[in-house]
């Protein structure tokens, strides 16, 4: 799963690149950056694209989940036995980004009503001048009543979401329950015990720090709170997803921890 780890770091390398950061205000989910050396149509790219790499990451966190389970519970590989599996799963997965990136760069994009709500806060909170900032915004409701686009978007991502977060836990939970089985079989389990705390705390990590926060993004809209609620949170913890992830698969497998400490050890010593 190359692929999985490889859209991980682009999403990391975008988000260090846009310093993107996450507000609601009232009924208005927006990310916005203040990157200033970029031109502001080529950001208004960007923003999307880092939306839709996320949506595959979100995607491929799912398929891996998938793998691990088809890899820990059956003696060969069954549902991924093809390489021509994979190659289905991930154009699957990029073009879920390319739609999710289309639709935030069409159908996201900055507007006066938008403008209107975030100016005030914006200012206030970051000490930033409307004009300086590129962002993309959703919301479910306008002063003429419901927006519908924004109703579907939002409601399309959320499905995304909760449904790869749910398939993840059930996968997991799942192999949990096999790994018991053979231990009170008193049978060889299929995986050792490193790999099934790496699972068990990469459900953790995800949740935490990628599925609930956006969660949370795409539902505070709908109680249209003033005053960038938990905008700091969310930014943060998208942020630091991507450096816990990769230390917890390193400190649960001996075969990452050994080459690491004795790395380091031969550094300060």
């Amino acid at each position: 799963m190359n692929f999985h780890i490889s859209i991980h770091l682009v999403f990391s390398g975008l988000h260090a690149l846009l310093v993107p950061i996450i507000a609601v205000e009232k009924n208005v989910m927006y990310i916005f950056t203040a990157v200033q050396f970029i031109p502001t149509n080529i950001l208004q790219v960007l923003l999307a694209v880092y939306c839709g790499v996320f949506a595959t990451t979100i995607v491929m966190r799912l398929v891996a989940g998938f793998y691990r389970w088809d890899n820990n519970l059956h003696p060969t590989l069954y549902y991924f036995e093809s390489y021509l599996t994979f190659v289905y799963w991930i154009t699957f997965a990029l073009l879920v980004g390319i739609v999710c990136g289309w639709t935030v760069s069409y159908k996201m994009a900055q507007n006066s009503y938008v403008d209107s709500i975030i100016q005030a806060p914006i200012a206030k909170t970051f000490k930033l001048n409307l004009q300086n900032v590129t962002y993309v915004a959703l919301f479910y409701t306008t002063e003429d009543g419901w927006n519908e686009t924004g109703i579907k978007i939002g409601f399309t991502s959320l499905a995304v979401i909760v449904g790869s977060m749910l398939a993840s836990y059930i996968f997991s939970f799942d192999i949990w329950a096999h790994y018991v089985q053979n231990i009170q079989e008193r049978a060889p389990p299929a995986y050792d015990r490193g790999m099934f705390n790496n699972l068990i705390s990469q459900i953790f990590i995800s949740s935490m720090f990628s599925y609930l926060p956006v969660l949370t993004a795409l539902l505070l809209p709908i109680f249209q709170l003033e005053g960038h609620v938990l905008y700091s949170q969310f930014s943060i913890f998208l942020a630091s997803y991507s450096v816990i992830s990769p230390i917890s698969v390193i400190w649960n497998n001996r075969f990452y921890l050994y080459p690491v400490c004795t790395h380091l050890y031969r550094l300060f010593h």
